[in-house]
């Protein structure tokens, strides 16, 4: 597989071998107290406060739970609540996204967020509804595959412009098929700045470079043709 990258120089070929790309959860975590009037909080069972206090914590899971050395990101990515500004609501939603590299740890997390969620909302009068759904795997170099990828970068690229990377975290449906066949997935750079090809990816700024497409169409073609011939990595 080939992904266009703009965190690479445009026109250089990034590989890796093993964990390549962290696998994705995402959960939505619904809070339910007693709504009220917001001159008369004692009346009422604040959810936004439980919201707040959970997010506080979840920051801590990463930071405090899992061996340091290990790759994991925790990310809150929506919260809701309300519709005025003098009202406690019924309800708060918290939302976001796993990613390890780590499949232990990813089997782990959904335990972990849900008895954080829990005991903080009991202790606050709140309940918990934690919905926790799996989507991608961790997407991983199979070494041999990566190293015949990787010949034929240089061939195509040259020596010089094809680099080893840096784990993404990030993440990928092309992981299922490493789960089934050995795979190889690579990074062709379109970072230019004077191109304005510079952004990151799901930036609303985020643009090509297509000067480097036909190399890395090349890339493809001729690993297929060596892989179908019988080739392995020199």
């Amino acid at each position: 597989g080939l992904h266009v990258w703009a965190l690479l120089e445009s026109g250089k070929l990034g590989y890796r071998i093993g964990p390549v790309m962290a696998s994705a959860d995402i959960w939505d975590l619904k809070i339910q107290g007693k709504g009220g009037h917001g001159a008369m909080p004692h009346h009422a069972v604040d959810p936004t406060v439980t919201a707040a206090t959970v997010i506080s914590t979840l920051q801590t899971v990463v930071s405090r739970e899992i061996d340091p050395q290990e790759t994991v990101v925790l990310s809150i990515g929506k919260l809701e609540a309300g519709t005025a500004v003098n009202i406690i609501p019924d309800t708060a939603r918290v939302a976001g996204n796993v990613r390890t590299t780590n499949p232990e740890i990813r089997a782990r997390m959904q335990g972990i967020m849900k008895r954080v969620a829990d005991g903080i909302c009991a202790a606050m009068r709140c309940t918990a509804e934690l919905v926790y759904t799996p989507i991608y795997p961790v997407t991983v170099n199979d070494p041999a595959m990566t190293q015949l990828m990787r010949s034929v970068a240089v061939e195509v690229f040259g020596e010089e412009r094809v680099v080893e990377l840096p784990v993404a975290m990030g993440s990928e449906d092309f992981s299922y098929y490493g789960e089934k066949i050995p795979a190889a997935y690579v990074f062709l750079g379109i970072a230019d700045e004077a191109k304005g090809t510079g952004n990151q990816h799901h930036n609303p700024k985020f643009n090509v470079d297509d000067e480097p497409l036909p190399k890395g169409a090349a890339l493809l073609a001729g690993f297929a043709a060596r892989f179908t011939a019988g080739e392995s990595a020199s």
